[in-house]
């Protein structure tokens, strides 16, 4: 799994991995940033899904992603 933070910036929306130094950004709202910062990281097979945020600084956004293959990996064990 892949924790995915996504803070708003003037006019855009930055995505950060945790562990990874590469970023994203995008204007058009928080899920394409990071899609965006997926696409970057050659990260293509998954599943994203938007997390609770309440813990979070107003306005973030966090994101989970799960690749394929962690998903075949725990449906086998």
């Amino acid at each position: 799994m892949l924790e995915i933070i996504v803070k708003p910036t003037l006019g855009s929306y930055m995505a950060r991995a945790k562990g990874r130094k590469t970023s994203a950004s995008r204007s058009e709202g928080p899920l394409q940033a990071a899609v965006a910062l997926l696409r970057k990281l050659e990260l293509w097979g998954g599943e994203l899904q938007e997390q609770d945020s309440n813990h979070l600084p107003q306005g973030h956004v966090l994101f989970h992603f799960h690749p394929v293959d962690e998903a075949i990996n725990d449906a086998v064990n």
